[in-house]
């Protein structure tokens, strides 16, 4: 991902702008990075930065986004969604999770997997996100093609199971409006958790 992650963190950055925009929203931002297991570096997994109203904030956790890590396909991704299930959610909230991706969770194909039985935490993504729509946490998945295109109907299938949606990072440029739509449908306040691999 590592050609990707500016044109990533910028994407966030527009949908937050986006989003900052609708003047009528309370919003709060958190971040969740994720990498791969690093097999001899010394770097995290996954990195949280709790919720924030503070754009400026968010817009400092995302000057310090690098990739990183790994040496095989899939990712830290079960471990990124285990983080954000965590994440202390305003209940009353409309919940909203932007999840980057460019490769699967580890687990999900053998073949070229240092981790071929899933997530060496114990973290199943499937598994997580049906607990993320019983928590009412809308994920949307935008994919960094063309690395995600042999796992587009994987990412699809994750985003359904909450009501989300795929787009890829390419067509992505007015998400954040998208967004705004549908939370001004729902009677209460929007939080969102944008998500970076």
């Amino acid at each position: 991902m590592r050609p990707y992650i500016l044109n990533a963190t910028d994407r966030i950055r527009e949908i937050i702008n986006q989003i900052k925009s609708e003047r009528t929203l309370v919003t709060r931002f958190a971040l969740v990075e994720y990498r791969d297991y690093p097999l001899e570096e010394n770097i995290f997994v996954t990195r949280v930065q709790s919720f924030t109203n503070a754009e400026a904030e968010m817009n400092g956790w995302l000057d310090q986004c690098l990739a990183q890590g790994g040496g095989d396909t899939p990712e830290a991704v079960a471990d990124a969604l285990y983080d954000i299930l965590n994440l202390s959610w305003d209940p009353q909230a409309v919940k909203i999770c932007i999840l980057i991706a460019d490769a699967p969770p580890h687990g999900f194909h053998p073949i070229g997997d240092s981790f071929p039985s899933g997530s060496p935490a114990g973290h199943d993504a499937n598994m997580i996100v049906r607990k993320m729509a019983e928590e009412k946490i809308t994920l949307h998945i935008i994919g960094v093609e063309p690395s995600s295109i042999p796992f587009r109907a994987y990412f699809e299938l994750l985003a359904k199971v909450t009501c989300g949606e795929y787009i890829s990072l390419e067509n992505a440029n007015n998400f954040g409006q998208k967004i705004i739509a549908t939370v001004l449908q729902q009677p209460t306040q929007i939080v969102s958790d944008e998500t970076t691999g």
